[in-house]
């Protein structure tokens, strides 16, 4: 069996966006990688004009930032 210099022994590429994914979720769903202290902004999408000016001139304040499309009317 040949292998490419771009793969490995399982037929993966060895630094694939796909398997970096999967290792990143691997580790959150484990807690070895705690992700909650990056949210820090939940807010209605009605709300985007104001949290975009908040991205661009507060940084260290909105950091990460989630639309929750369940608070649009």
């Amino acid at each position: 069996m040949a292998i490419s210099i771009y793969e490995s022994m399982d037929g993966f590429t060895r630094h694939s966006i796909e398997r970096n994914i999967r290792y990143l979720l691997d580790l959150i769903e484990q807690e070895r990688l705690i992700v909650a202290p990056l949210l820090t902004h939940q807010v209605s999408p009605t709300e985007g004009p104001a949290v975009y000016e908040g991205l661009r001139k507060q940084k260290d304040t909105y950091i990460g930032v989630v639309f929750d499309w369940s608070k649009v009317c």
